[in-house]
């Protein structure tokens, strides 16, 4: 096993979804705080002693999760399509934090919590 040095940071939003499918064509509207973490892996410790500044990654975090806060998931792209769940959200956020991270440094997993007892990941777990 390769031996990585490791950080998270999370975040908060406010949105309400309806998954489709669910026992029904749609389940009724209903809203949730969802609570989302990130992490971030780095092989090698920079000179300077940390692998990125938690207040730098939480701010990409919270620059991911913003356009979807107070907002309707299900109007939102590509959610107007894709069915809203817990599990899609985590892989579209970690899709966009990745894309956002300065090289050398590898996201390792995206977790959403819809409730304090239920969360989905995506990444390596």
């Amino acid at each position: 096993m390769t031996k990585r040095y490791e950080i998270s940071a999370q975040t908060t939003f406010a949105a309400s979804h309806q998954l489709r499918g669910y026992k029904a064509d749609l389940e009724p509207l209903h809203g949730h705080n969802f609570r989302v973490e990130a992490h971030v892996a780095a092989s090698d410790l920079p000179e300077r002693g940390y692998i990125l500044d938690f207040l730098e990654l939480e701010e990409m975090l919270k620059e991911v999760v913003a356009p979807f806060d107070h907002r309707h998931v299900n109007e939102l792209q590509p959610f107007d399509r894709v069915n809203p769940t817990t599990e899609n959200l985590a892989r579209f956020f970690f899709e966009r934090l990745e894309a956002k991270l300065p090289e050398g440094l590898s996201l390792r997993r995206v977790r959403v919590w819809e409730a304090p007892t239920y969360s989905a990941s995506y990444g390596e777990i």
